[in-house]
């Protein structure tokens, strides 16, 4: 699994973590149900977006709805300029540093659908925030590391997702992050764990 660099997490790299603050955003309301079922009782702080937000994703009428996770709808990959604006404008919300796209490419091979993920990852870079890949499911064979590159953290199931934005997320604020973080992490399998402070002043001296 691929992970970002101490700079690019860093103060003065080009990606931040800013406060540690996750958005999500998928066109699966199932998969966004199961992320927050999952994250419930972490400390990952999952804020709602302004109201100026809310107004131009979901328009006045609806700005009061609970809109992280927020369900774009799976019409969206049919419409491929509206999910750039929704995207574009959910990942540049001034509540989020983190934005997490939870999608999943069924086979490895159906290239059509990478195109996706880059466009989520595109949006979100360029707000100068995070960009994260979540998928349901934990699937082994899929290239979307070598598709989007050293920027994007890619997570390998629901599992793995979390233990990853609770690394991010409390080294974002500046501490050690609560415990179950580490065992988490270990039970899903993933090669992540939360980077004490002085472990990060000793790699980047």
């Amino acid at each position: 699994p691929r992970w970002p660099t101490v700079r690019r997490c860093s103060p003065s790299g080009s990606r931040r973590g800013g406060d540690g603050r996750v958005g999500v955003y998928t066109g699966s309301g199932g998969l966004g149900i199961t992320f927050s079922d999952e994250v419930a009782g972490s400390d990952i702080v999952v804020p709602q977006p302004t109201r100026e937000t809310a107004i131009a994703l979901v328009g006045e009428d609806h700005a009061d709805a609970p809109l992280n996770p927020f369900d774009m709808g799976a019409g969206l990959l049919g419409a491929p300029e509206e999910f750039r604006r929704l995207v574009s404008t959910f990942a540049a919300d001034p509540n989020i540093d983190i934005a997490v796209h939870i999608f999943d490419v069924p086979e490895q091979h159906l290239t059509a659908q990478y195109a996706w993920i880059t466009e989520g990852a595109r949006p979100t870079q360029e707000a100068g925030k995070l960009a994260v890949l979540g998928t349901g499911i934990d699937r082994r064979g899929l290239l979307a590391s070598q598709v989007l590159g050293d920027d994007v953290v890619v997570g390998l199931g629901m599992r793995q997702t979390i233990a990853k934005l609770q690394a991010l997320s409390t080294w974002a604020r500046g501490d050690a992050g609560a415990e179950p973080a580490v065992g988490e992490a270990s039970r899903a399998g993933a090669e992540t764990r939360v980077v004490l402070r002085d472990e990060m002043r000793a790699v980047e001296a």
